[in-house]
């Protein structure tokens, strides 16, 4: 019921790629991927339509906040005024999308362990290449350089969640 409310709402979903056919004429075709532009893309909209019941839940600190929304199992960080991470009920994963500062950092942290989040998927460049970490420390995965290099080039293109795709 709310997938298919948030669909009008979001009509030029950025899960959906427009394929130009032979004919010239163009149809559309649902991704099997999200990049991590697309997913920060999703996260904003989402936080800015309000339609999907948008409730302010937890402060994390003075500067930042957890907002969720029941309807697609997922919740929002916003640190200052930027928009730095989405979190998935369903897979208990925290997508942080950039460090930006110590600060955030430390927001991103503590959200998580308010979440009670499984992993962090960094999908930004780390000094450490990191692009995974388990919360509770147990382990961690980390990319070679070249590994890292298609990262960037192909936007962190990866699997991310299926309710997510069809928004």
């Amino acid at each position: 019921m709310c997938i298919i409310s948030l669909k009008k709402v979001l009509q030029k979903s950025v899960a959906y790629d427009i394929i130009k056919t032979v004919k010239g004429e163009e149809t559309r075709k649902e991704k099997e991927n999200m990049t991590r532009t697309e997913l920060k893309e999703y996260a904003k909209k989402l936080y800015e339509s309000g339609y999907y019941g948008r409730t302010q839940y937890n402060k994390v600190t003075e500067h930042s906040e957890i907002y969720f929304f029941p309807c697609l199992k997922c919740d929002i960080l916003r640190s200052y005024s930027s928009i730095v991470g989405i979190y998935s009920r369903t897979t208990g994963t925290f997508y942080a999308f950039g460090t930006y500062s110590n600060t955030t950092v430390k927001h991103i942290y503590k959200a998580v362990k308010m979440l009670d989040a499984i992993r962090i998927t960094w999908l930004c460049v780390r000094s450490d290449r990191r692009i995974e970490q388990y919360v509770d420390g147990s382990g961690y995965f980390k990319v070679n350089k070249l590994e890292l290099e298609n990262l960037i080039k192909y936007d962190w293109l990866m699997e991310i969640e299926s309710q997510w795709k069809e928004i």
